[in-house]
Order: structure tokens, then C-alpha cells, then sequence
């Protein structure tokens, strides 16, 4: 059965935060994934995020390609499409960062020009924001359900920063692309997931017992894996 978690609990008294903890508990042990509701990140911000993210991927092929990945070495920018295995296409962005970093994982985003598509930047960076604040209330949660101490995953997140990927899954034809998944089965290698899905449904998560379990787009609700 799968969680659907109200996680304003972990913002109130004892009682409720412990009952919060043993839901995301369950969850993580039964399942492996869980709905997240109440979680903090205003729908409007959502709205617009999904919006920019649409019209990124109307843009010509010429303009996002200057943003191809490949120009940092720090993953960061555009993935076409590659017709290889999964069919889709993403952008990938993280904490804004105005000089190239030490770490491998960290350097400038990648971004298109105001006069190429206005207003792109700003929703993706609120959203991102946002969802590494939910990111750091759910580690609380998890450390407790550990029976670790409340802080202690925070020292252990701060040289590695969260990235944010918006990914589109174009409509196909089987005929022209052998009817190629959108994407795979995979396990992600990031810590968590804080997953926003639209109405289209897809998502799937291998429990336990090795039983496929559908994610279906619930409103409101975000998908932790």
C-alpha cells in the first residue's frame, strides 16, 4: 500500500512529527516510495516552473544545443535526445554558482539568452530552491526514522549540491522509434528523489517483493524515491 504523507506534522509538536516519521518509516521499508502532501511548495510555483519548462522545449534544436552539456564539465545544461535507448530530452540545472567550483558536480548553470525565451531562468531557481528546502526537512525526517539524531545528514550534503532536471518525454511513433520507452527501468543514484509528475502518468517503483506498483499523478502531491 502506498503512503500519502501530510508532512506539515514535521513542523508541529512531538506527536506529530513522530507519527509523520513512522509513515515515511513504512514507506521506505514496504514500498521504497511515497506521496508527499502539504509539502511546502506553492502550486503557482509549480505552474510556473511547468510553463518554462514548455516553452524551453518548443525552442528550435540550434538554440537548446547551446546548451549542450557537453560545454561543462559539471553536468549542467541540455540532453537531446539520443534515440538509443530512452526517448526524451532534459535540462539539468543546480545551485547558482558564479565561478567554476572544486567540486565535479558543481559550476555556473547554463542558461538561453532573455531574447531567446523571457522569464525561463527565475521559476526554475524559485522551484529549485524550494524543493532543496523540502529536501532538507525530509532528510530530518529520514535521520529520525534511523533513530539518528535530527541534524545529522546535514553536515553530509553541504560539498554535494542538489540538482534539478526537467524532463520531456516527446509523443512517438513506433514505426519511426521502435517504440522506445521514455525512460527505463533504473535505480537513481542521487540520495532521494522529490518527483513532480504531470497527468499522463508512467512512473512505476519496484517494492519489495519485486511487484511493480503504479505512481499515478495524484494533485497536490509530490513522489519521494
Amino acid at each position: 500500500m502506498v503512503t500519502y504523507s501530510d508532512i506539515s506534522g514535521l513542523s508541529g509538536g512531538a506527536d506529530s512529527k513522530a507519527q509523520v516519521v513512522s509513515a515515511i518509516q513504512e514507506a521506505c521499508i514496504h514500498v521504497g516510495f511515497f506521496y508527499v502532501k502539504n509539502h511546502g511548495i506553492d502550486e503557482t510555483s509549480i505552474a510556473s516552473t511547468v510553463n518554462a519548462a514548455r516553452r524551453f522545449y518548443e525552442l528550435p534544436m540550434e538554440e537548446k544545443m547551446k546548451l549542450d552539456y557537453h560545454n561543462t564539465t559539471y553536468f549542467r545544461g541540455y540532453y537531446p535526445i539520443t534515440k538509443k535507448k530512452y526517448f526524451h530530452e532534459s535540462f539539468e540545472l543546480g545551485p547558482e554558482v558564479n565561478v567554476p567550483s572544486n567540486s565535479s558536480l558543481s559550476g555556473p548553470n547554463l542558461w538561453p539568452s532573455e531574447h531567446v525565451i523571457q522569464g525561463f531562468r527565475e521559476p526554475l531557481l524559485k522551484y529549485y530552491q524550494e524543493a532543496v528546502e523540502l529536501g532538507m526537512k525530509l532528510l530530518s525526517a529520514f535521520a529520525l526514522a534511523l533513530n539518528l539524531p535530527e541534524d545529522y545528514f546535514v553536515d553530509k550534503v553541504q560539498t554535494v549540491p542538489a540538482t534539478m532536471r526537467i524532463t520531456h518525454y516527446p509523443p512517438q511513433a513506433k514505426e519511426t522509434n521502435k517504440g522506445a520507452p521514455g525512460l527505463g527501468e533504473h535505480t537513481d543514484f542521487q540520495l532521494f528523489t522529490i518527483l513532480w509528475q504531470d497527468d499522463k502518468g508512467g512512473l512505476q517503483a519496484l517494492n519489495p517483493s519485486g511487484e511493480w506498483i503504479d505512481a499515478v499523478p495524484i494533485p497536490g502531491t509530490l513522489v519521494i524515491k
